[in-house]
């Protein structure tokens, strides 16, 4: 008699996909997150995409599919780009100070994308604790880590 070969279960298939994909989900979610931050700030200043610049992180916090310290890693490098976007006059100030800002500033991202992983995992609230870590985390940058380094913060282009 044969036996019936056993079928994986759609779940497990899913969740094998999910992990495999979750580094390039991080990655281009973190890219989105970069493209509506630049298009909100100048030269572009379409102040309506800071509306969605948080969107793609809070996708990534909610459900990071991967651990949530892989995916903030991730996730910070997706915005990297960004960064650098935003801060090319640094090299003509210091060739060898951009790179290291870059880093600083996308560990912000990997510092939220942490951060909140970590709070909705354990309470459950996203929609009221996503935003109020966003705020804690841009009030650390802006404010305390080296004196502040309030350049780009969420609220200037709706100024």
């Amino acid at each position: 008699m044969n036996k019936p070969v056993p079928v994986p279960s759609p779940t497990k298939t899913a969740k094998k996909t999910e992990k495999r994909y979750g580094p390039l989900r991080a990655v281009l979610l973190g890219l989105l997150h970069a493209l509506f931050f630049v298009l909100a700030f100048p030269p572009f200043s379409y102040w309506g995409c800071a509306f969605l610049v948080p969107i793609p992180l809070f996708a990534i916090a909610r459900r990071p599919v991967i651990t949530p310290a892989r995916a903030a890693f991730w996730a910070a490098l997706g915005t990297s780009p960004a960064w650098l976007w935003l801060h090319w006059w640094v090299k003509d100030v210091s060739v060898m100070g951009l790179i290291p800002l870059v880093i600083v500033l996308s560990s912000y991202t990997m510092l939220f994308v942490w951060l909140g992983a970590r709070v909705v995992g354990r309470f459950r609230r996203e929609v009221l604790l996503l935003p109020l870590v966003w705020v804690g985390v841009e009030f650390f940058r802006g404010s305390i880590f080296a004196d502040g380094y309030p350049w780009y913060l969420l609220a200037h282009p709706l100024i």
